[in-house]
């Protein structure tokens, strides 16, 4: 177990409709794996910006 959440896979697997259901679903975006990576963090690594632009929409991005 690696501390990443369902949120975290789908950004790594570069699932966005998964994303923008879990974000629906209040998913935290800013909650760290054990390598303390963030879903920002993967979506930057992965360098995906509509990903990355759902992720910017949730009220916990600021």
């Amino acid at each position: 177990m690696n501390g990443a959440t369902a949120l975290i896979y789908a950004v790594q697997f570069g699932r966005k409709s998964g994303v923008k259901l879990l974000i629906a679903r209040n998913a935290d975006p800013s909650i760290k794996d054990m390598r303390g990576f963030d879903a920002f963090y993967l979506a930057e690594q992965l360098d995906d910006p509509e990903i990355l632009g759902i992720l910017k929409q949730t009220p916990k991005a600021d």
